[in-house]
């Protein structure tokens, strides 16, 4: 419910920003004459299409709403993209958690890929996961854990906050590049997760020492904190090499989050974090947090001349790749794999302009003309 109203406020401070028309980094962008030029429309792939000409619909009342407020058009944008991925999500959450079986079947699969990948981060070296999380953890600071867990679980409004202010300071045609590589990457990432099964490390078996503190962010209900929740229980169905009795979790003032010992998910859920209908417990191949938290650092850092705000987009970089590995969201190879589909997707992302005459026909549908900006 928070991102409602911070999306309103967004929507009209970035409208009241960007009224009128004014000159950024060089490039002339109007906002509210129709269709313009600008200087890289003779490059551009949807020019060369054919797609249905709105601008008779410029004086339509939604028309006039939308170059009242263009940032509505990004809004919608988002919506369009987050909803078919979290529905596919819980179509796919729902999907492994149908049957018992199938769920042990691909939950024992992916703990397989993830033990080839630990196996091969310690061959480079860059198995640091453990150590990581040890060190943060070991500090004795609650509010570090706290903050990384929630830069973590509040990514997407950061990305938000980030969209807003590229639409206020950056060149036209560079703000479209980030956002369609944004989508893009979602769309790599989302096949590769769905095709390559990947345990992340919070949810491996307690054996492996890894912890869980987005599981944990809160005391179980009627479960003090520092003992654990339930006695260990002994693995029937788990073809990995290990020991037969899984100790208690270390330090023990987190829970124990074992989707293998415990495959029909018995462990009481926390409110707001377990227990989520789009949670997949699979998907930690590739880290699109940390791609899309690079993506935005480099984008920073290379937009500002400020040298502070230049050095914070990078700090921000940083932070999240903390957090998704001191919380165990995430292999450091996994993080390697998110930078390739990003890296991939800016040099990809003209391919979705290939679906700029249907976006044309919709607005057509709707009688309404695109603002342009």
């Amino acid at each position: 419910m928070i991102a409602i109203p911070f999306i309103a406020v967004i929507t009209i401070v970035t409208s009241r920003h960007r009224n009128g028309s004014r000159v950024i980094s060089g490039e002339y962008t109007p906002l509210v004459h129709g269709v313009s030029y600008s200087p890289d429309w003779p490059d551009r792939i949807d020019h060369c299409l054919p797609h249905p000409d709105n601008t008779e619909r410029r004086n339509n009342w939604t028309s006039r709403l939308l170059r009242k407020f263009p940032f509505i058009t990004e809004v919608i944008y988002w919506n369009m993209i987050y909803w078919p991925y979290q529905a596919l999500r819980t179509l796919a959450s729902a999907y492994i958690n149908g049957s018992l079986a199938r769920k042990i079947e691909i939950e024992q699969a992916a703990e397989q890929h993830a033990l080839s990948i630990w196996q091969f981060e310690e061959k480079i070296p860059i198995a640091y996961e453990l150590l990581i999380q040890t060190t943060v953890h070991d500090v004795g600071l609650p509010w570090v854990t706290i903050v990384l867990c929630y830069t973590y679980l509040l990514h997407t409004v950061g990305i938000v906050a980030f969209l807003a202010y590229g639409y206020t300071n950056f060149r036209h045609s560079k703000y479209c590049r980030i956002r369609r590589t944004l989508v893009l990457s979602v769309i790599f990432g989302s096949i590769i997760s769905s095709s390559y099964h990947c345990t992340p490390p919070r949810y491996m078996p307690p054996a492996y020492g890894f912890l869980d503190p987005l599981g944990t962010l809160n005391p179980l209900p009627d479960s003090p904190v520092g003992s654990p929740t339930k006695k260990p229980k002994t693995l029937t169905k788990d073809p990995l090499t290990v020991p037969t009795e899984v100790p208690a979790m270390q330090p023990p003032k987190f829970a124990v989050n074992d989707p293998i010992a415990d495959p029909i998910g018995d462990l009481p859920d926390l409110p707001g974090l377990s227990g989520n209908s789009t949670e997949l417990r699979v998907t930690a191949i590739p880290s699109l947090h940390f791609g899309s938290s690079l993506l935005v650092g480099t984008s920073v850092f290379n937009s500002e001349t400020h040298w502070y705000t230049r050095y914070l987009g990078l700090l921000y970089s940083l932070v999240v790749l903390l957090s998704v590995i001191s919380n165990g969201s995430d292999w450091i190879l996994g993080c390697f794999a998110g930078t390739g589909v990003v890296v991939t997707a800016w040099f990809a992302n003209r391919l979705l302009l290939f679906f700029r005459p249907l976006e044309e026909i919709l607005f057509h549908l709707l009688r309404t003309e695109k603002p342009v900006w």
